[in-house]
This record gives structure tokens, sequence and C-alpha cells, in this order.
């Protein structure tokens, strides 16, 4: 009859530690599996082990709608969050790892438009299920030996993860689909590409359910374009739930989470992680249309709507205000002779840091053509304003001291003011009282821009549907307000424009001397 050993004091101490971690690692695995927020912050270390977890209110917001899709209380889920926002860690690492933790046998279709990368989400999230942290709360999860690739990995408990690519395939089916950045940026913009990939998600994609009941989607992207996958998902109306998450708070954002706790104009959504320069950074490269598409989330359409890209003309910005070189008396020589010099202001109401901007542009007046020969945009108050105005003034009048020259002033806002101050200091100020809607307005000075009678500085893009990235940004800008609008976050440039286009329109009688041809 065999004896028991009595345990030495240390080996007990050391017994007893073991089972208390147990239990603790049991406690903790059943509080973490309720909450993937807390199981993402008690993660994070495993697969970003030198970087410190940032928390935010809008990884809580994602966390929230997805645990709402885990209890059935939403199947379609669009999920629009800018670059470098935790995005696809939050759905496509974190989440799946988590949802293992208590339902091993769920069976995930992950994909995006390039294996690499849904390869990379795929491998993050089975380290996380093979590290000591994960398997020490949740040892049920165990992966199987024979299947165990890049592309496709299976649990014990007969759950998997197939991970591909937009156009490929798969025999198949999921409980879950992931669909994280469809589209390739570069490509989002050509008709054909695009409609190849939402082609693949009709045809092949949206019908892999296991069960078309019970199945949960989620599509996670930046808005790249108004046709894309979100804007293709999102005519199904009443269908998906909408996240969107603006990188500056837009209170007048079409599309925005009516939840998001922001309130202040420009607000960011991530200042402890994503700051002002860095973001700034972020958009360096990106043109307005662009950083409205990925940061804001709210692509214009590429066209325009009311006032399109498309209808802009241009010519050389070296024979402006935006010359690299000199601009004066030479250049002007080579431009059309202007029959009047227009300078059209819309005014705000005071210089706080949110107010509207004020917008001013001087265009020349050659027939039925109009040229913009320099822009002025800023957060303004009223003696501000009225030094813009008499800046811009003497600027036009020392290059063309023989044309007439309007100051036209919305009587609105700072208007009235500015225009009894700037009476006194110059001629020609012309009062604008506004008319109708500005929508209305808007639509009364697109036929002027539609036959192709506006000219910007800048360079055409080359399918001669919006302009080339060497274009001034100043007037890139105005492009993307004009095309953005009524839907756009600011319409101060709209305003100024459409208020010269207008009123010059009603001037028919102006006398103008004709030159052949657009430029000399």
């Amino acid at each position: 009859m065999s004896q028991l050993v009595p345990l030495s004091l240390e080996e007990l101490e050391a017994s007893i530690n073991r089972t208390r971690q147990q239990q603790t690692f049991a406690e903790q695995a059943q509080e973490w599996s309720r909450d993937l927020r807390k199981f993402i912050g008690e993660a994070w270390h495993v697969l970003e082990p030198k970087t410190r977890f940032v928390p935010n209110w809008h990884i809580d917001a994602i966390c929230e709608h997805l645990e709402s899709a885990r209890h059935g209380e939403i199947q379609r889920l669009l999920i629009n969050v800018p670059p470098r926002h935790m995005k696809s860690l939050t759905v496509s690492v974190f989440w799946p790892a988590w949802r293992w933790t208590f339902e091993p046998h769920l069976k995930f279709l992950t994909a995006s438009f390039a294996d690499q990368l849904a390869q990379r989400d795929a491998v993050k999230s089975r380290d996380l299920i093979l590290s000591r942290w994960y398997q020490a709360r949740w040892p049920h999860v165990q992966l199987k030996g024979d299947v165990n690739r890049l592309s496709r990995y299976e649990n014990t408990d007969t759950g998997y993860r197939i991970a591909t690519h937009v156009g490929g395939g798969t025999g198949d089916g999921g409980d879950v689909l992931i669909l994280d950045d469809p589209h390739q940026a570069e490509e989002a913009i050509s008709d054909t590409k695009r409609s190849a990939v939402i082609s693949w998600y009709g045809n092949t994609w949206a019908s892999r359910f296991n069960d078309p009941e019970t199945g949960v989607e989620v599509i996670v992207m930046q808005r790249l374009h108004e046709g894309d996958m979100a804007g293709h998902v999102l005519e199904r109306e009443g269908r998906w739930t909408h996240l969107c998450l603006p990188a500056r708070f837009e209170p007048k954002h079409p599309f925005a989470w009516p939840d998001d706790p922001r309130s202040d104009d420009g607000e960011l959504l991530w200042p402890d992680r994503i700051s002002e320069r860095a973001l700034t950074e972020l958009s360096m490269d990106m043109t307005e249309r662009v950083a409205a598409g990925q940061l804001q989330q709210r692509p214009a359409p590429r066209e325009g709507a009311m006032l399109r890209r498309a209808d802009w003309r241009y010519y050389p910005p070296s024979l402006s205000f935006y010359s690299r070189e000199r601009f004066g008396a030479e250049e002007v020589e080579r431009l059309p002779v202007f029959g009047r010099i227009v300078h059209s202001w819309d005014t705000s109401v005071k210089d706080r840091e949110h107010s509207d901007f004020v917008a001013g542009g001087v265009w020349g007046v050659h027939g039925a053509d109009r040229y913009l020969l320099r822009l002025w945009r800023g957060r303004a108050g009223l003696n501000a304003t009225i030094e813009a105005m008499l800046e811009l003034s003497t600027w036009a009048l020392h290059l063309w001291p023989e044309t007439a020259q309007n100051i036209l002033i919305e009587a609105a806002a700072n208007g009235p003011d500015a225009i009894a101050e700037i009476k006194r200091r110059v001629q020609g100020v012309v009062a604008v009282a506004s008319k109708g809607s500005k929508e209305m307005r808007a639509e009364a000075a697109a036929p002027a821009l539609e036959s192709g009678n506006c000219y910007l500085p800048g360079y055409p893009d080359a399918d001669l549907t919006g302009y080339d990235p060497r274009t001034p940004a100043d007037v890139q800008l105005l492009v993307e307000e004009c095309a953005s609008f009524p839907h756009g976050k600011h319409d101060d440039q709209v305003d100024q424009f459409t208020q010269m286009l207008n009123w010059t329109r009603r001037r028919a009688s102006t006398a103008i001397v004709s030159v052949p041809g657009a430029l000399r």
C-alpha cells in the first residue's frame, strides 16, 4: 500500500498559488468574455508590447456595435473610420479572437483588397489565440495542427477562419463575414475597378452565409468615392447600421453617428493618439477630395453635384497670383483684356475659432468668361475682413489700373459694417442682397460653369474630370467646396463664387474688349 508523501511548505504554497491563479484566470475569462472593450485593453500588450494602449470613446462605440452584432441586434454593420484609428485591430483582429472565447464553433470569412492584408490580420488574431495570456484563460480554444495556414486555420470545436482577397472565391460558408478595406485607394476612382469589387460582392461574397437568417456581416473602411462599397450598401435603406466617425467633428456632417459625443466644430476623433499635427501629416499627400473621403468619411461626387469638377477650365498658374515666380505687368499682358475686375466677398459673423470663414475672390471678366485671379479665406472679424478687402483691392488696382473694378459684399453678417467702411476708402463697392436659398443661387450660377466659362489657375487631370495635384492648394479647396455643395462642411467660397457669377450675369451690358482665344 503506497503512502502519501506530505508536501513541503514551499510546495503547498506553490499549489495554493496555482489554484488561486487558475481561479483568477477563470474569473478574468468570464468577465472579459462579456466585454469586448475590456478584452481589447487587457489583450493589447500581447500584440503591441511596446506601444501604450490609448483608450477612447470611438473604440468603445465600435465595440458596442460589434457586441450588438454578437447579440443579434445588428445583422449588417458598416463602419467608416479614418486611417490609423484602430479599425482593423478592433474588427479584424481582436473581435474574432474574442468571439471564440465563448463561441469557438463560429466560422469566419474575412477579406480585403489584397491577400496580404487579410492574412496579416488573420495571423495577428491567431498569434493572440496561441499566446500564453490567451491560453491561460481560454484553454478550450485549441487550433488544429493539420489546418493552420496563413489563409485558413481551424480549431477543435469546428470553428475556422478563412482569409481571402476581393475577387477571390471560397466554397466554404461563414457565420460572420468581415470585409475590411474592400477597395485599394488608388483604384477606387476607376469606375471599372470599383464596379468589379461591387460585382464580386454581389455575386460571391454576400451569398456566403451558412445561415442567412442569423449570419452577421461587417464592412469596415474609409470612404474613397461616393460610389464605393459603403455607398453601394447604404443605398439599401434600413438594412445596414452605419457607424460613421469622421476625423474632425462636423456639426452638419450628412452621415455622422448621431450619438457622437463631440460638440465643437473641428474636434478630433482621437486627440490623445492622433493629434492635429499627426492628422495634418497624414493628409499632406492627399487632395482635398481624398481627404474629405478618407478622413472625414464624406466623399463628394467626383464630378460634383451642382458645381461639378469636370466643368472647370484651367489656365497656367504663372499668369496669376499663384505664380511661383513674379506676377506683374508682363504676365498681365498675356491674359485676356478684362472689361471688369470683380471682387466678391462672403463675410462672417465674428472671428471666434469655429465661426464660418470669410471668403473673397478676385475675378477677371472677359466676355462670358470668368478668370479667377486670387482667393482669400480665413476666420476674421470686421477689422481683419476690411484689411483683407483693401489689400486685394490695392493689389488688383496696381495690376489693372485702367480697368473698372467692383467690390461685391453680401449685405449680411458683417457685410453692412464692412460696406460702410470700405465705401469711405475705395470706389465701386456694391452691397449685394441675397435672394433665395444658397441652393437656388448655385443653380442660377451653374450654367456658366457647365458651359466652360469659368477658368482657374491650375492644371486639369489626364481625363479632364478634375484637377492635377500641381494645382494650387487654395484652388483645390475652392473646387472641393463647390463639388461638395450643398452637403459640404463649408460653403463660404461657394457663396462668393455664385455671387460673382449671378451679379455679372445681370450686368450683361458690361463693355468688353474682344480678344480671340482664351490667352494671348
